[in-house]
């Protein structure tokens, strides 16, 4: 039998093996499933479905859209020759949820079951298939959980799945190190900060996977690139755990290391990476602010 497949990573898209193309969903129908999906597995009252993505509307008009949605759910999920019910269950007393029990792949489930027990092992004993199925788990993750979704449950759930992606790619890192493979590791190392600058433990390791692969400089470098990073976005000062580590690194030297004087060049590049940065946060702000206008225009009464 064949599989349906689900992306929730990225925009949701799904994928039938019997289907010539892939299924775009429109925006609230995706944020529909994308809740059955991500909540337990369990059947929805429609009453909390229709508080839940149409809070302002009156009670009759927000039930004619909960059924227009799951009519276009199941248009979507159960196409012609597909036994109803075969991955959208409805009951009779009202009830919507998704069939667990169907034929079906589903990018979070396995992303989030296959990185939990690899961060269970330790990075000592993580073997090479170990290492393959983490590296191709955090590839899954090609977009932010639901993107342009931006309900309250969403963001909570796509901050969830972030971290635990960064948990990931920490852990590959550290087993990285451990092999001595700090090509690889420093990779994963500053993968982990265009994510999240501020994480300062990262800027340590980092200094330490550098030093340890005999790049001082490199290692020097990354410390200042942090002190630069906290004192732009926090106003802070590394933590004194940074700072000995610092130290020891130029002592360890004699002193002879010191970060050098950046080019024209790298300067321009480290302001133009700085302006790349604040232009995503700002892009950013502005689709969440765009999703706000766009609910508040669908809110309105059309029959004026």
């Amino acid at each position: 039998m064949s599989i349906l497949r689900i992306s929730l990573f990225g925009h949701i898209h799904l994928k039938h093996d019997d289907w010539p193309t892939d299924i775009t969903l429109p925006r609230i129908t995706q944020g529909l499933l994308g809740y059955l999906l991500l909540t337990p597995a369990r059947l929805y009252p429609r009453e909390l479905l229709m508080d839940l993505f149409w809070p302002d509307y009156p009670p009759h008009k927000a039930r004619s859209c909960m059924s227009t949605a799951l009519w276009r759910l199941r248009q979507s999920l159960e196409p012609t020759g597909t036994p109803k019910g075969t991955y959208l269950l409805t009951t009779a007393n009202g009830e919507v949820g998704f069939n667990w029990d169907s034929e079906f792949w589903l990018d979070v489930v396995t992303f989030q079951k296959a990185v939990k027990l690899l961060l269970q092992k330790s990075a000592q004993i993580l073997d090479h298939s170990d290492i393959e199925t983490l590296e191709s788990q955090l590839n899954l993750c090609q977009g932010d959980l639901l993107e342009g979704v931006y309900a309250d449950w969403a963001l909570r759930e796509r901050e969830r799945l972030r971290q635990l992606y960064l948990d990931g790619a920490e852990h590959l890192m550290r087993v990285y190190k451990y092999q001595q493979r700090y090509k690889q590791s420093i990779t994963y190392g500053q993968l982990i900060l265009t994510h999240d600058p501020l994480r300062e433990s990262i800027h340590r390791e980092l200094m330490r996977i550098y030093f340890e692969a005999d790049q001082p400089a490199m290692a020097v470098r990354q410390y200042h690139r942090c002190r630069e990073t906290l004192a732009r976005e926090l106003k802070i000062a590394p933590m004194a755990e940074t700072q000995n580590l610092y130290t020891k690194i130029i002592t360890s030297t004699h002193g002879s290391v010191e970060s050098p004087t950046p080019t024209d060049f790298e300067q321009a590049m480290g302001q133009l990476l700085f302006v790349l940065q604040e232009c995503q946060r700002a892009q950013e702000k502005l689709q969440q602010a765009m999703a706000l206008v766009q609910q508040y225009v669908n809110q309105q009464p059309t029959d004026l």
